[in-house]
This record gives C-alpha cells, sequence and structure tokens, in this order.
C-alpha cells in the first residue's frame, strides 16, 4: 500500500464540482464566498506557476511503489503542509479551510 499527499498537481480536479448532483449543491455565505474567492485565486496561481505535471506525480508513485515506500509527498512544501497539519491535530486546534492556512 502507499500513501500519496500530493502537492499542487496540474489537473482540473478544481472543476469536478461542476459534475456533482443537485442535490448537493448549496449556497454559501458572503463570508464563505469571499474565502472562496481568494483560495480559487490562489489556487489558479499555484497551479499555473508551480505545480507539478501528472506525469511526474505518476513516476513518484511507481517508484514509491517499487521501493516498497508508504507515504509519496511530491514536494518540499508537501512535507511542510502535513508536519503543519499534524502539528494542528496533536495540539487540537479545529481544522482550517484547505488552501487558506
Amino acid at each position: 500500500m502507499t500513501v500519496v499527499c500530493p502537492g499542487w498537481v496540474r489537473t482540473n480536479i478544481s472543476q469536478a464540482v461542476r459534475n456533482l448532483p443537485e442535490h448537493f449543491h448549496y449556497e454559501l455565505t458572503p463570508e464563505q464566498a469571499a474565502d472562496m474567492a481568494e483560495y480559487k485565486a490562489h489556487r489558479k496561481q499555484v497551479v499555473t506557476g508551480g505545480a507539478i505535471e501528472p506525469s511526474q506525480l505518476a513516476e513518484q508513485v511507481r517508484d514509491a511503489v517499487v521501493d516498497d515506500r508508504f507515504y509519496v509527498f511530491t514536494d518540499d512544501e508537501s512535507i511542510a503542509d502535513a508536519r503543519a497539519r499534524f502539528d494542528r491535530i496533536t495540539s487540537g486546534q479545529n481544522p482550517q479551510n484547505p488552501g487558506l492556512g
């Protein structure tokens, strides 16, 4: 088994919401909409500028499976994000908005 903890990858996964059935749609509060707009702008900047190609991720996963490594982190930022999230978990903090800190 291998667990992939990817950073930003150049895919269209953020557009997947368009495929949600109608009964899963919901209205955002003005504050949530503002947060979402900020997140979308950040995501677009990162994906177009610093994300890895899906083929690079595929190679990393293949290498991890061959080397019998459990975790796959795509870059140093992914490791730092995982470490920060784990620190928040173990200190009892609530989750934060994805991509906003």
